[in-house]
């Protein structure tokens, strides 16, 4: 990956920053930990994250019938 990798948008980056606070999240969880703050769908979080994925930064695990996320970059290397 390049720095261009890491360019991240503010509502990519809040969604990133849940997932360095809390290691593993559904996105019912990290909808949760943003609703409040930024009223998104959870449709919204869960697009956003399968795009993050696709970039490389976010990785998932099937549990069930979801999906659970964890960074799969650290906060250090998109600074």
């Amino acid at each position: 990956m390049d720095e261009t990798d890491y360019v991240l948008t503010d509502l990519q980056l809040a969604l990133m920053r849940v997932l360095w606070i809390t290691p593993e999240a559904t996105v019912s969880e990290v909808h949760a930990a943003l609703h409040e703050e930024r009223g998104l769908a959870i449709t919204t979080v869960a697009t956003v994250l399968k795009r993050l994925e696709n970039r490389g930064l976010v990785r998932h695990r099937s549990e069930g019938r979801q999906y659970v996320y964890s960074a799969a970059v650290t906060e250090k290397d998109v600074r």
